[in-house]
């Protein structure tokens, strides 16, 4: 049987184009000698006489010549046809991470974990081997069919024996990932570009969103170099406390404050306690390494990166939302001041007749005078009265905050429990029921002022 379907170099039988971009096209093939699927990366004719580009080309071919990592992908060949460089890679068809992100507000604890640990562990192996991948982002980490993560497109890598190849000035990477240094033409960048990326990835996984807001390329990039990173529990509350700290110092603008290998990122991700690293001076093997920079696509009307939709194994991929959008904050509703000023008071008057009746409980069987001291009936109205204000305000208080709705509901009955069972006299009575009331209200107030905390 006869097929009219092109075979490159008498082994690479092309099956269809998975997509293209500014650079060329990628597409999918067998490969006839192992007969298993692969991906075809080519530059396009046009950029062919760029020397450049082919040298940027040839520059990815070497770098994954030189990794051997499951969560790096896996280099086969490299060989130029009709003027056509062509790098042949291992074919992953699950997706990127992108499109991970995309799916959710946010990811599920446990697959942010499984898919952090491996994308941190492919860059350790690229850093082990002396590569700066320089361009780490969601749509350049791919996903095996078991959701294994997979890092790819090393086309702006630099490695330590390599020369340079990118015109002073110029951008390297996409805008949101990159660092602060990758804006200053004279700063040498190192290994610790790459863990800024990772610390934007995992807010944006952890988020859906970016850590840094701006409608435009300047506001951007002042936010970048200037601003600090949105909050995290802004989003998640619900995190463990290692990674605020993990996410928090890979975004360090100093980047002595930042991680300085990525084995220490690993430490978090576990909930390893660790302490807040000393500044020290760089490692002398990352001196070596040089941050240039290269030009990205700008949408000249709107100043802002351009989002084009791609291709994914044949799948038409959406478009991203308006930059805008996709960097806007998560909106906090916020509970009517009014009410909240209502409740806060109920409650604070209630603890304050809570100690007044305790101080004088107290000034009753310790002070020899009787001046200042309350009878046992004052001091039982006042903690009546207390505990019924108190769990008045905590219970409309729950009701303007849904979010922690759940625990006052508890905190204000158990509390209007112990007002019926101990201070009103129609269940227990006695000085015994009034103390252990006392007891048990005390306890509620500290559990409100923990949910409150």
């Amino acid at each position: 049987m006869t097929t009219n379907k092109p075979i490159l170099k008498q082994r690479y039988q092309i099956e269809k184009r998975l997509g293209h971009g500014a650079m060329g096209e990628v597409f999918l093939a067998t490969d006839l000698q192992e007969q298993e699927p692969v991906a075809i990366k080519t530059i396009s004719q046009q950029l062919y006489d760029v020397e450049e580009v082919q040298k940027r080309f040839e520059r990815e071919a070497k770098v994954l010549s030189r990794l051997n990592h499951p969560n790096v992908i896996r280099y086969i060949d490299a060989f130029t046809v009709q003027k056509r460089a062509c790098l042949v890679m291992e074919y992953i068809g699950g997706g990127t991470l992108d499109d991970i992100i995309k799916a959710h507000d946010g990811l599920d604890d446990g697959i942010f974990k499984r898919l952090a640990v491996g994308i941190v562990q492919g860059l350790s192996a690229a850093h082990e081997a002396g590569i700066i991948h320089r361009d780490l982002k969601p749509t350049n980490i791919l996903l095996t069919a078991d959701q294994t993560p997979v890092i790819a497109d090393f086309g702006l890598a630099r490695m330590q024996d390599s020369s340079t190849m990118t015109a002073t000035g110029a951008a390297l990477g996409t805008l949101a990932y990159m660092a602060p240094e990758a804006f200053d033409p004279l700063t040498k960048g190192d290994f610790r570009a790459d863990i800024w990326s990772l610390g934007v990835i995992f807010f944006e996984m952890l988020t859906g969103h970016l850590p840094f807001s701006g409608k435009t390329q300047p506001q951007i990039i002042g936010a970048i170099l200037t601003d600090p990173p949105h909050s995290l529990q802004m989003f998640r509350r619900d995190l463990p406390p290692s990674w605020y700290l993990m996410v928090e110092t890979c975004l360090q603008k100093n980047i002595l404050d930042r991680f300085q290998s990525t084995r220490d990122i690993l430490q978090d991700l576990n909930e390893i306690p660790r302490a807040r690293q000393e500044q020290r001076e760089p490692d002398p093997l990352n001196s070596q390494f040089e941050f240039r920079f290269i030009d990205f696509e700008v949408d000249e009307e709107r100043q802002a990166p351009i989002i084009k939709p791609k291709e994914h194994l044949g799948v038409p991929v959406q478009p991203a939302p308006p930059i805008e959008e996709r960097w806007r904050p998560r909106e906090q509703k916020t509970p009517p001041l009014g009410g909240m000023i209502f409740s806060a008071t109920l409650i604070w008057l209630g603890v304050a007749a809570t100690l007044v009746g305790i101080m004088g409980a107290i000034l009753d069987f310790t002070s020899a005078s009787e001046e200042f001291a309350l009878s046992p009936q004052a001091v039982q109205g006042l903690l009546l009265v207390g505990a019924l204000m108190f769990a008045i305000g905590v219970v409309v208080e729950a009701f303007l905050d849904p979010k922690n709705a759940f625990f006052l509901l508890i905190i204000g009955g158990a509390t209007a429990v112990l007002w019926l069972l101990f201070f009103s006299e129609q269940i227990f009575t006695g000085f015994f029921a009034l103390l252990l009331g006392t007891m048990f209200y005390l306890v509620a107030i500290l559990g409100y002022f923990q949910v409150r905390r």
